[in-house]
């Protein structure tokens, strides 16, 4: 018996071929089941179509989990995490390579990073940063989005003005630094009078990189302070804390038993000695040695 298929089906059944992602072919393949002839020659198209529905919702359940451990399986590392964040042949690749000793694929070809890539940047602090993949403006940016917004810091490497308006609409962070790349071929001055605070940086010619770095460090809102023990020289490795922290904060760092013993700590600042009680406030560089 012939289905008898009116055109509004027909145009919905080219819909679903001509859908290029899962979540399209889904849609389109609910349209085709609403429009689908209901009387009982179609009842094998119908529950052809619907059983084609079930596959299709499977399909994304599943690539919605291995998404999500393929997001977990990159935990954060060092004192804080910045990703770098940008469309295709930004430059990000070789920023990464500028900024850490990291060696990821670099190539005038578009789209060449398909996973997130990592270094580590060393400011006394130990910052990890992640090249995303490139924007594409399609579903696939859902993954990369969600690794921004979840980082310390979000790097915007824009070209132009389009470029970077249509980044920050995408975002849900605020905690961003625009960075204009490739500054030498560029122009720089438009995209920074209209982005204030804006950095430009040529990665290929090393321009601005050691800035870049201290924009990086003052942006996360964090200090390094040395501890030291009586008649020692001070760590050379820092403690890492949030800007405004005081004594006490560094003491619950160290050990749980130094607030419940303090008597006072000694804090070096500018050569500076001066001895104080956990509610002090410390600040970056600080030699901090406590008394228990």
């Amino acid at each position: 018996m012939p289905i008898n298929a009116g055109p509004e089906f027909i145009r919905a059944q080219k819909e679903f071929l001509a859908a290029k992602t899962l979540e399209e072919k889904i849609e389109r393949l609910k349209k085709m089941i609403s429009l689908a002839p209901k009387h009982k020659g179609a009842e094998n198209l119908l529950a052809n179509l619907k059983s084609r529905l079930a596959k299709l919702k499977q399909e994304l359940i599943r690539r919605k989990k291995v998404k999500k451990h393929s997001q977990q399986g990159i935990r954060k590392e060092g004192d804080a995490q910045i990703t770098l964040i940008g469309y295709t042949n930004s430059g990000k690749s070789l920023l990464l390579s500028k900024l850490t000793h990291a060696i990821p694929k670099i190539s005038k070809f578009p789209y060449t990073t398909i996973k997130p890539e990592q270094g580590i940047l060393n400011i006394g602090a130990l910052i990890q940063i992640l090249d995303l993949p490139s924007l594409k403006n399609n579903q696939e940016d859902k993954e990369t989005l969600g690794y921004a917004n979840n980082s310390d810091l979000v790097l915007i490497i824009g070209l132009s003005t389009d470029e970077i308006k249509k980044i920050l609409e995408k975002l849900k962070t605020k905690k961003v630094i625009i960075v204009i790349n490739k500054s030498d071929i560029i122009d720089e001055d438009k995209i920074k009078r209209q982005f204030l605070g804006a950095i430009a940086v040529s990665a290929l010619q090393n321009k601005n990189i050691n800035q870049l770095k201290k924009k990086i460090f003052d942006s996360l809102d964090i200090i390094r302070v040395y501890t030291k023990q009586p008649g020692h020289e001070p760590e050379k490795k820092p403690i890492v804390l949030k800007k405004n922290a005081f004594v006490e904060d560094f003491a619950k760092k160290i050990h749980k038993d130094f607030i419940k013993n303090f008597k006072f700590a000694k804090i070096w600042r500018n050569k500076t000695l001066k001895k104080v009680g956990l509610k002090y406030l410390i600040k970056d560089q600080d030699i901090i040695e406590v008394h228990i």
